[in-house]
């Protein structure tokens, strides 16, 4: 039986004040160990027990139990799958004949004309050919570090042009597009399973290569040879029986370690794979068993059923956009399992819609967060409307206008029914993600010209590709960086990628003793332990607040690390912050930006980017000095195609070492004249800005007046 668990700390509708604590009971580690770290209430004790009980791995639970295909049978789903004819994936029925249709003369003609295009002119070309030299060329420790890399993506383009040339040949009979998929599928099916594109050499492209060659059987079955026939399930079944040796019967199985951003990138193609071959070989029964109730059951381990996904915007893009869409399609069609009825995949739209809205420069927290795609999202975008219908996720694909309409995410897709694609009245300007633990204030979220500020202190730590960034913000105004998350993923494990973008330091956060944080040097890859949690959230028309508290997150260093913010719609924020060690330090507050930061009065400092700008006052506890620097601890790897220019950073540190230390910053967007006061005592720091106040005491945040 499959349980989820949703989530009632749900943001409505205008003004909804709710002040949110944390339940999370348990997390898993990518590293080594299971972590169980709240004092948790007897209420959440016993669904930790339930969730334990009933999904055999202890994920995280949250608020109210809610039962998403507990009633699913699975033993007839797979015997439905054995009497399917091919082509599977698109049996004969309406919603097959609506795509095709769309494709031939609707409104997806366009996108579907080019790709047939594209496909003509590709006709018998392949990259695989040169994999051999790409890495026989690979000499430098940068370059053989980047292997894997370059493995995945001569596979992807390969696998790309097999299944482009597979669907439209499809779609629309065209017997010279068949033969050359075939050929490449055939060529693909050659690849050592033991190799290069095997699961233990580069996992990604083994699902890769695995998942294309069961579409290709699927699609053209009655097209193949029996010998092509059992040199495709070969080639399949060798990588299908690692994973399986891997994913389920290995050291870290992923139920026991689900936080592993391959593994689940991989699972769903897995279920995908193994309804298509049902009745096919034997094995695939086994398969069906291993990988498609997990599948359902895990979906994603890295978010709650608000939605949230705390891998970070562009892997989040990534694992839905370009790998889940399409294997939810055909596990629908198959076995007639909508994963969209799961209530993460139900509102994932609205994380997406938050963190990464129209207009948005770049993304946000984690690997690859300095990136711009607006190709990718706002593809992603359209392609997750077409299955998950909502008015707020039509409006938002409809904010896009940048996709290529040749990827077969879309061209694929069921055709939606339509509706009403105006932003919905009532939409919230501002959200909080609490089982992942970030939070976005928007000055107006359908305004492509908005002010938004955004704010992480995580559950999940610092694991697989987030970052030791617990109680740090980002600022963008109007399409502009202005305080950004600084540092590049270069490439996972590269010395400025350990070293600077994965550090607290990089990141518009609090350090000490020169750029100590959350960070475990023993584990740069990632530590669950070094977490974050929102204690409060509040939204309304005028003011927004927020608390996060990240004292978990610096390893037993501190005593307190709190931070609380105020928005006051629409330009102006103040930070609060309280830090609290055993021991006297030196503390640093750090502020990140593309440009220089303009320091003539250190009180009042000035960011730029282009016509945007915001000013910055800093008030503090103790004496400060500030400092700013261009160079980065580790520079990123730099090439002609990737010039990865420096960064600023600025930093207030305290002139003397001290246990205690409080602080208040005012960011004011486009520097707007306010007047402030803003006082410091023993037990709290309090602030008069205009005619509001507001209060501090590292636990609660409070508006005075």
């Amino acid at each position: 039986m499959v349980i989820e668990f949703a989530d009632t700390n749900h943001i409505g509708k205008g003004f909804e004040e709710k002040k949110f604590k944390s339940s999370i009971g348990s997390y898993w580690r990518i590293c080594s160990e299971y972590l169980m770290s709240k004092n948790l209430s007897l209420l959440s004790f016993v669904r930790v027990l339930i969730s334990i009980f009933f999904l055999g791995s202890g994920f995280p639970a949250h608020a109210t139990q809610v039962a998403v295909f507990a009633k699913f049978e699975w033993a007839q789903a797979k015997l439905k799958a054995k009497k399917l004819p091919h082509p599977r994936s698109f049996p004969v029925g309406d919603e097959t004949s609506r795509v095709f249709n769309t494709l031939l003369q609707g409104e997806r003609r366009v996108g579907f004309a080019a790709l047939s295009q594209r496909v003509d002119l590709n006709l018998a070309s392949s990259s695989l050919s040169s994999l051999p030299k790409a890495i026989t060329d690979a000499r430098t420790p940068d370059q053989i570090a980047q292997l894997p890399v370059v493995i995945k993506n001569f596979t992807y383009k390969e696998v790309r042009s097999s299944q482009d040339a597979g669907f439209v040949a499809l779609v629309s009979g065209n017997e010279r597009y068949r033969k050359d998929a075939m050929a490449r599928m055939l060529a693909l099916a050659a690849l050592d399973p033991a190799g290069e594109t095997g699961v233990v050499r580069e996992d990604l492209s083994a699902m890769l290569v695995a998942r294309t060659l069961a579409l290709g059987l699927d699609w053209f079955y009655t097209y193949w040879t029996p010998l092509e026939r059992k040199q495709l399930l070969q080639a399949i079944s060798v990588r299908m029986e690692d994973f399986s040796a891997k994913l389920i019967h290995g050291p870290r199985a992923i139920e026991k370690f689900p936080l592993d951003s391959h593994n689940n990138e991989v699972l769903g193609a897995l279920a995908e794979i193994s309804v298509l071959l049902l009745g096919e070989i034997a094995l695939a029964d086994k398969w069906f068993d291993e990988f498609t109730p997990l599948y359902a059951k895990i979906l994603t381990p890295f978010g709650g059923d608000d939605g949230g996904y705390a891998n970070g915007t562009a892997y989040g893009g990534w694992d839905v956009g370009e790998f889940s869409l399409r294997h939810w399609d055909t596990l629908k069609r198959v076995i007639g399992l909508d994963l969209t009825q799961k209530t993460w995949a139900k509102n994932f739209g609205r994380f997406l819609v938050y963190f990464v809205p129209p207009g948005t420069p770049v993304g946000l927290f984690g690997n690859a967060a300095e990136v711009a795609m607006p190709e990718t999202w706002a593809r992603y975008a359209k392609a997750y409307s077409y299955r998950v219908d909502a008015p707020l996720y039509r409006w938002y694909a409809r904010q896009w206008f940048q996709e290529d309409p040749t990827q077969l995410e879309l061209l694929t897709a069921p055709v939606p029914a339509g509706g009403d694609v105006s932003y919905p009245v009532g939409t919230a300007n501002s959200a909080v993600f609490q089982s992942i633990g970030w939070a976005a204030l928007h000055s107006d979220l359908q305004d492509r010209a908005r002010t938004s500020f955004y704010f992480k202190s995580s559950p999940y730590g610092s694991v697989s590709h987030s970052h030791a960034d617990q109680n740090s913000f980002v600022l963008n105004v109007a399409g502009r960086q202005l305080l950004i998350d600084s540092g590049y993923y270069d490439y996972y494990g590269s010395k400025h990628h350990y070293g600077w973008s994965t550090h607290t330091l990089a990141h518009n956060a609090i350090t000490f003793d020169g750029g100590q944080g959350q960070e475990n040097l023993e584990k740069p890859w990632g530590d669950a332990s070094a977490k974050g949690d929102i204690l409060q959230f509040s939204t309304s028309e005028d003011v927004d607040m927020v608390l996060g508290d990240a004292s978990a997150a610096y390893h037993g260093k501190l005593k307190q690390a709190s931070r609380g913010i105020v928005y006051l719609r629409p330009n102006m924020f103040v930070i609060f912050d309280k830090v609290v060690s055993a021991l006297p330090h030196y503390w640093e507050w750090n502020l990140h930006a593309l440009n220089r930061f303009d320091d003539s009065d250190t009180k009042n400092l000035i960011v730029r980017n282009a016509d945007k700008s915001a000013c910055i006052n800093f008030y503090s506890s103790a004496p400060v000095k500030f400092k700013q620097t261009d160079s980065f601890t580790v520079p990123p790897l730099r090439t002609s195609s990737e010039r990865r220019p420096d960064q600023w950073h600025g930093q207030y540190k305290t002139n003397n070492q001290i246990s205690d230390f409080w602080s208040i910053t005012v960011i004011r967007v486009d520097c707007s004249a306010v007047s402030v006061r803003a006082d410091f005592n023993a037990a709290n720091a309090k602030i008069k800005i205009g005619s509001r106040e507001f209060e501090f005491d590292g636990q609660t945040l409070v508006k005075r007046k």
